[in-house]
Formats: C-alpha cells, sequence, structure tokens
C-alpha cells in the first residue's frame, strides 16, 4: 500500500512539473552536450561604407542554433560559460514571449570587449549573463538597437527581477528629482559618466526602472512592447516622447525629451545617431579640426557636454529638413551615412559612390549635405556643384556661419585679405556673412580676377554667377535649372556668362585687385 502512494504521489509531481513547465514557470535546463555545435566564420564589420576607420573582425566560431536564436560562441570559451549563457538567455526570451530571429556572438574580452548590435545580430564578450548590461544589449537585439536605452535598461532590470528575482531599484519619489534635467531624455548617452555626473547616473536608472514597471502594470507588457519599438523608430518616436513627457508631468516635472535616436557604438565610434534624413556615426577620437574658429565647438565637442551635444543634432538634423524643404527635388536618398571623423588630411567630403560624407569639422556639414542632396541631378560643372553648395550653404548653417564669421572678422590686413577690410570699413561694421556672404562672393570674383565662375574650382566664383543668375530668374527657376532641366532657355550660357562679368566689373571697381 505504501508502495502504491509513493508511486501515485511521484507520478502527480511529475505531472505538476511537466504543467508548469507548458506554462512558462519552469524552464528546462539546457544540457550544453545536446547541443550539435558547427564551426563558422562570423564577421564583424562596425560600419559597412566607413569614410574614416571601423573596426572589423573575423573570427572561427562555434555555433548551434536552440529555437530562433544562434549562439556563436569563441572558441576559448568554456562549455560552462556557454551553457549558463544559454540558460539565461532562454529564460528571459521565454519571459518575453515574442517572435524573434537574433544571433549572439560572444567573444573574450581580449578579442572584443565591446557591445554591438546590427539588426538583430548581437556582438558581445564574457561577462555576468544577469547583469543589466548584458540583457540591455540582448534586448536591443530583440526590439531593434535605436530603442531609447533607459526603456531598455528598465525593462532589463523588470525582467531579471521577475525571473531570476534580482533586488529592482525603484525611485521612490521621482518628483523630487533635482539633478540635470536634460538626463530625463533616458537615451544611451544619458548613461555615460562623460556627459553626465554619478548622481544622474544613477537617478535616470531608477526611474527608467520606476517607468518601466509603472507602465507594464498600469498598460501591460503588450502596450510596453510597442513603446519600445516606437522608441527606435524614426517615424514614430514622437509617441515614446509624447508619452515620457506625460509621466513626468505627472511627477511635476516640466520637460520634453529629445526625439533624436542613439545606438551603441562599439569599438570605433562613442555613439550612433540616426534621424528621418541620415545615420551619423561619432568617431571616439574625432575633434572639430576648426573648433578654434567656431565659438560653439571645444576640445570634446560631442564627446562630454550633453547640452551641446543634443542641441548640435537638433540644429543640424531641422537644417537638413530646411534644405529637403528648399529644393524639393525627387531624387533624395535618405539612405546617407555621415561620418565625424578626422581619418583624412584635408576637409570634409562627400563621397557619392558611397554616399557618405566625412565631416572634419562642423563648420563644411551642411555644405557637404548640400553635394549628397544633389549629387545625382546637378549640372556637371565645378561651378554648379561647389558653388551651389557654397552659396546656399550659408541659408541655414548655425556652426558654418559661427565659423565664417570668426574666419572673416580676424583675417589679417594683407594684400590677400585686404577686399574684406575694405568692405567692412564700407558697411561700418564686422561682416555677418548671413547678409554679407553674396556680396564677398561677387567682390573675391572681381578682386582675383575671375573670368570664368569654374575659376579656383568653382567655389567663390561659381556662388557669385549662381547669385547673378537668381538676380535675373528668381530662386527657384535658378534650383530648376541648375538640379533639374540643365536648360537656360533662349540665353545661351556664355551671354550669361559675360552678362556676369559686366555685372562684376561694373559694381565692384572700388576694391583693390590683388595680384
Amino acid at each position: 500500500m505504501l508502495r502504491k502512494l509513493l508511486f501515485c504521489f511521484c507520478v502527480l509531481l511529475m505531472l505538476l512539473l511537466i504543467s508548469c513547465r507548458s506554462q512558462g514557470v519552469l524552464t528546462p535546463t539546457i544540457e550544453i552536450n545536446e547541443l550539435d555545435f558547427s564551426q563558422q566564420r562570423i564577421t564583424l564589420i562596425e560600419s559597412k561604407n566607413a569614410l574614416g576607420s571601423s573596426f572589423g573582425l573575423t573570427k572561427d566560431m562555434e555555433v548551434a542554433e536552440l529555437n530562433s536564436t544562434s549562439y556563436a560562441f569563441e572558441t576559448n570559451i568554456s562549455l560552462l560559460d556557454r551553457e549558463e549563457c544559454i540558460q539565461v538567455t532562454e529564460e528571459l526570451l521565454d519571459k518575453i514571449g515574442l517572435d524573434y530571429n537574433i544571433h549572439i556572438n560572444i567573444f573574450s574580452t581580449k578579442t572584443y570587449d565591446c557591445n554591438f548590435v546590427d539588426e538583430g545580430s548581437i556582438f558581445t564578450y564574457l561577462q555576468d549573463w544577469k547583469s543589466p548590461d548584458y540583457v540591455s544589449t540582448l534586448l536591443l537585439g530583440v526590439f531593434g538597437e535605436y530603442c531609447n536605452y533607459g526603456l531598455i535598461y528598465g525593462y532589463a532590470n523588470y525582467l531579471c527581477h521577475n525571473v531570476f528575482d534580482i533586488p529592482i531599484e525603484i525611485y521612490s519619489n521621482v518628483e523630487n528629482y533635482n539633478g540635470d534635467l536634460n538626463a530625463l531624455d533616458l537615451n544611451l548617452v544619458c548613461f555615460r559618466p562623460e556627459f553626465f555626473s554619478e548622481f544622474d547616473i544613477e537617478s535616470i536608472k531608477q526611474i527608467s526602472n520606476t517607468f518601466v514597471t509603472e507602465f507594464i502594470q498600469d498598460k501591460g507588457i503588450e502596450s510596453f512592447h510597442k513603446l519600445l519599438q516606437n522608441s527606435g523608430d524614426t517615424q514614430n518616436v514622437v509617441v515614446f516622447t509624447n508619452t515620457m513627457t506625460e509621466f513626468y508631468a505627472s511627477k511635476d516635472i516640466n520637460y520634453i525629451p529629445s526625439n533624436i535616436l542613439y545606438r551603441l557604438g562599439g569599438r570605433s565610434y562613442d555613439y550612433i545617431v540616426k534621424c528621418e534624413y541620415a545615420t551619423m556615426y561619432i568617431e571616439k577620437d574625432w575633434y572639430d579640426g576648426n573648433k578654434d574658429l567656431c565659438p560653439y565647438t571645444y576640445d570634446g565637442f560631442l564627446h562630454q557636454n550633453y547640452e551641446d551635444t543634443r542641441k548640435f543634432f537638433s540644429i543640424n538634423i531641422k537644417q537638413m529638413e530646411q534644405y529637403q524643404s528648399l529644393f524639393s527635388l525627387d531624387t533624395y536618398n535618405n539612405d546617407l551615412s555621415i561620418y565625424f571623423t578626422n581619418h583624412y588630411d584635408k576637409m570634409s567630403v562627400y563621397e557619392i559612390s558611397k554616399h557618405a560624407i566625412s565631416v572634419m569639422n562642423t563648420g563644411s556639414f551642411m555644405h557637404e549635405y548640400i553635394h549628397a542632396l544633389t549629387a545625382n541631378c546637378i549640372i556637371p560643372e565645378k561651378w554648379a556643384g561647389e558653388g551651389f553648395a557654397r552659396y546656399f550653404g550659408y541659408r541655414y548653417d548655425y556652426y558654418g556661419n559661427a565659423m565664417n564669421n570668426v574666419d572673416y572678422n580676424s583675417v589679417p590686413e594683407t594684400d590677400r585679405f585686404l577686399y574684406i577690410h575694405e568692405y567692412k570699413q564700407n558697411v561700418g561694421r564686422d561682416i555677418d556673412i548671413t547678409k554679407d556672404f553674396e556680396e564677398l562672393q561677387h567682390i573675391t570674383t572681381y578682386v582675383y580676377g575671375c573670368d570664368d565662375p569654374n575659376d579656383v574650382g568653382g567655389y567663390a566664383p561659381g556662388a557669385s554667377f549662381i547669385g547673378y543668375l537668381i538676380s535675373r530668374f528668381g530662386e527657384k527657376e535658378v534650383i530648376k535649372i541648375i538640379c533639374e532641366t540643365h536648360d537656360f532657355g533662349e540665353t545661351t550660357f556664355d551671354e550669361l556668362v559675360s552678362d556676369w562679368l559686366l555685372f562684376i566689373n561694373e559694381n565692384y571697381l572700388e576694391y583693390t585687385k590683388y595680384k
């Protein structure tokens, strides 16, 4: 009788365990020996069309498939570490409960000691698998690499608390937060000690935990997953910013978060920024090549002060929008890569074959962006390419105009720059490039004796010629001629050049020619 009772108890216990596992309460232990590992060559390239420097590696890895996830381990990583990584990851993915297809690549720290996520491929290193850092990286692989890092971090802690019973720190009194309000953007750089104090970082971690926990409890996990995905989408990020604005308002904090997207940069980049017009890669050692001329930049610019960093991207993204609206062309390709790099020993450049810009200094950013907008449609002449970018580059260029004002107003009173001092004397003030740029292009053309809009690379003479054409035909018509029809109508190009030179030589005789 006792044996029968014991047998029945064992059967009931087994049925209970099977039932619990089927409901996700228990996850069976992964037996590493049961997985079929095969050797595969794995390649990591942190940017596939970089104009600057970009880290890459190729390694023979041992790869196994489990459910919808592939796990690749560097060969020197032990079976115990592999088993723990897979076990923890599978439990977390089971808890998330979404369809996914991700590739997790684990290296030793000697090979790769960074986190990088690219279109569902995770590249990371041997670490504590139950740490918020690893779980956050895993979540970026599942939901998208541009998702708001604060939401990701808060969700990582929420999962660790619910799956592994790890304590979670909640901000008990958010409305009393008295740190830097910019930290409330909760994006990637807000978690970086180069940008924020230890107090701010610890606070935003707790605020992230608080928001995620409250949101899931109030609106459910499906709504949170949707919000998380929206936070990493350039078209829908406004949903995230509105939700966070409401959350802060409910805590008596008046703050509107930024809707600019940031992602991990790996070994090559401090971080990567995305907007609807471009993806921007900020190299770790990038500096503004003309920082001494631009009053808004300095050593460490874009690497340490978040308020200035946020302002820089906000302004330039707005300017990209303004230029697209100004030109109103049908040829825009917003799959544009912009590299803030000092890789080249020359000025910034747009590379048409890669549809990528390298930015050496903030003052030439918008000039090169105009090239990127018009490269495939503009008249194939220097005066049209460089002259057009120079002429319109002054229209919306907060940093470039500031740099050029300093440059123009600090030149020495030598024969080469005598015309600048003569112009300043004529107008009775320092140069303001937003008011004076067109006149300065005309004067430069006269002073240097240019008789062809293609002279000196087409920059000042080209801009001067375009300014003259606009005075005759109007701005919209000239944009159409240069970027679409390439047709000047009844007047020939040579006749227009002759008329332009006559205009220059009749109106700027008072300036001293440079010999």
